[in-house]
């Protein structure tokens, strides 16, 4: 997730070691390196053409300090929007079908290409679980197999573990129909899971003692990510930056910076 942005990404790496982005942005990339590389540009070259422009050093000020790198306003309903509408779980999807379509030697009309996530749940075991993984998200997701396919409605199991970085595996794929009732603790029926097929079916919790274990957004993130200001409070906020720019730029001409210099005495004549 790179910094000062409200997108994640996801990479693949195939059978000959190259990297391949998603969202994509060029490549296949030969080197974690060289991928890393392309995002920032790809970005960069973004802010530059669309946003910087010849700003004076006062714009940029507030730029840096009050707006997101891909130009949106921090806490403004447009950010807001942007995030929500950004879909990290198609991505993650379209990567591990991918992946299954090169693995299980799947090409052309054979291929699996998702057209839309109907459904998805997100489960974080405790720690005395008997699963020894991060997370595990049951989906089910409509996909077709060739162009003259309308598409058909498939469970799939991602599972994500922790390490140097979070790693995600399809551990089941299985077609639905609207006969299959398959058991699952955790999704109830928000999800249609298939029968006679291994997945991670979630653990039961005794009565009463059932609670919702996902994990909480912290006050810093919600204040950065989710809270909307009204407009009268962004001008004011921007008023402020703006001030504070000025005020370092006078203490700057001074030779000192935010201190307040005291004035030479008169001498009485």
């Amino acid at each position: 997730m790179p910094t000062g942005l409200l997108i994640k990404y996801f990479l693949r790496v195939d059978a000959d070691g190259l990297f391949h982005t998603y969202p994509h942005r060029g490549g296949p990339f030969k080197s974690l390196e060289e991928t890393q590389e392309a995002i920032d540009t790809y970005h960069a070259n973004r802010i530059k053409i669309k946003y910087l422009g010849e700003l004076s050093k006062e714009d940029r000020y507030v730029w840096h300090k009050l707006y997101w790198r891909d130009g949106t306003r921090k806490n403004s309903k447009e950010a807001l929007d942007a995030m929500m509408n950004l879909d990290p779980t198609l991505e993650v999807v379209k990567c591990l079908l991918d992946k299954h379509n090169e693995e299980h030697h799947l090409f052309e009309d054979l291929a699996y290409e998702v057209k839309e996530v109907v459904s998805y749940k997100a489960h974080f075991p405790e720690n005395d679980s008997q699963y020894e993984c991060r997370s595990f998200s049951h989906l089910n997701v409509l996909a077709k197999r060739g162009l003259n396919d309308d598409g058909n409605l498939l469970f799939i199991e991602i599972t994500c573990t922790d390490g140097e970085f979070e790693e995600y595996a399809l551990t089941c794929l299985s077609a639905v129909s609207s006969d299959d009732n398959g058991e699952c603790c955790e999704c109830g029926d928000d999800v249609k899971h298939p029968t006679g097929v291994e997945y991670k079916k979630g653990e039961a919790k005794p009565h009463g003692r059932c609670k919702c274990i996902n994990r909480p957004i912290s006050d810093e993130a919600f204040n950065k990510f989710i809270v909307v200001r009204d407009e009268d409070s962004l001008e004011a906020e921007e008023a402020r930056v703006r001030r504070q720019f000025r005020i370092r730029s006078i203490a700057d001409g001074h030779g000192a910076r935010g201190k307040y210099i005291v004035p030479a005495k008169r001498v009485q004549a």
